[in-house]
């Protein structure tokens, strides 16, 4: 069974897609369900693949990368990361250490520290 150009020319482009999707996900990139992660595999790769093609592969809208790339943190994201600076590095090789104590510390330095989320 001959196959029509038309048909082949189909499967080279398609074949050609898969390759390129392939090589995406060979990247290096935390495998976590957080857009905002995906985001800044995107961000950190857009000169090699496409935008798109990207979001399509790790399953993100492409408004949602676009509004991500635009947004500018707030002051309370600012002072976190601040802050987050730093606890890493007041305790650098401590270990585990628990908020109390961690807010403890910082208050004994003059930070303000009520309330910081810290990512896991």
């Amino acid at each position: 069974m001959k196959l029509p150009d038309e048909e082949i020319r189909r499967l080279k482009r398609e074949n050609e897609e898969l390759k390129e999707e392939k090589e995406i996900l060979k990247k290096p990139w935390p495998s976590s369900p957080k857009p905002k992660v995906k985001y800044q595999f995107i961000e950190s790769h857009r000169s090699e693949f496409a935008v798109k093609k990207m979001c399509r592969v790790l399953g993100v809208s492409r408004s949602g990368y676009y509004k991500w790339a635009k947004h500018i943190d707030s002051d309370r994201q600012k002072s976190n990361e601040h802050l987050l600076v730093r606890i890493r590095d007041a305790y650098v090789g401590v270990g585990y250490i628990r908020q109390p104590r961690v807010t403890a510390e910082l208050k004994s330095k003059g930070l303000h520290a009520e309330r910081i989320e810290l990512p896991s």
